[in-house]
């Protein structure tokens, strides 16, 4: 077995000017999309939603556990 294999080649060397100026072009078309005022508050507010609600399960299961606590002490 090889500890080192030989790295990749390089995408220039494997695509084909086509599909060289199809990813340009659609990363090209997502930044002028993702510029846009609308996307960029879209994307603050995800930003956010994912940020509140990270630890969703856990917040769940300290309610649940809390919930059979209280059961169990009444």
């Amino acid at each position: 077995m090889f500890t080192s294999p030989r790295p990749p080649l390089p995408l220039s060397l494997i695509w084909t000017e086509e599909e060289a100026a199809l990813v340009i072009q659609s990363h090209w078309r997502g930044f002028l999309v993702r510029r846009q005022p609308e996307i960029q508050e879209l994307r603050v507010w995800q930003k956010d939603w994912r940020q509140e609600n990270e630890n969703i399960r856990n917040k769940v299961e300290e309610f649940w556990a809390d919930k059979i606590d209280d059961e169990q002490n009444s």
